[in-house]
């Protein structure tokens, strides 16, 4: 099995024990249950709502997205305060950081995902007045 694969089932176990929908589509995008298009989301769970952790199969860096909603899930299992009361530009500078040190654990490649994530923030940070 690849590292890629093992990282796979990781992921897909610990979303089990957390009692988190694990998804990956078919596509470039998902859409998530508000009708909003992205390359993955992580939604916690909520009331009788099973949480859900959602991936599209053919985005740009899927482990790179797959790390970063994953950290989000730790964020909500671990009840960080920047994930529930953060200002939202700090808290996916601090995601991003640390998928990057994930994929960076299981020897995954982060050449071209260090560059999506500087990518991303940069755009985040041009745009933090706009209506996300």
């Amino acid at each position: 099995m690849s590292k890629e694969d093992d990282f796979l089932k990781f992921v897909r176990r610990q979303c089990k024990k957390l009692n988190i929908k694990f998804r990956i589509g078919n596509g470039y995008t998902v859409i998530t249950p508000d009708g909003s298009v992205c390359d993955g989301y992580f939604l916690e769970p909520h009331r009788h709502h099973q949480g859900e952790l959602a991936i599209a199969k053919k985005c740009s860096n899927f482990y790179l997205t797959l790390a970063h909603e994953y950290c989000h899930m730790l964020q909500w299992f671990e009840e960080d305060p920047l994930y529930r009361d953060g200002e939202y530009y700090t808290l996916e500078k601090k995601t991003e950081r640390q998928a990057l040190k994930l994929l960076k654990e299981w020897n995954l490649p982060t050449g071209i995902a260090m560059r999506q994530s500087k990518d991303y923030l940069k755009w985040l940070k041009e745009n933090r007045n706009a209506d996300l």
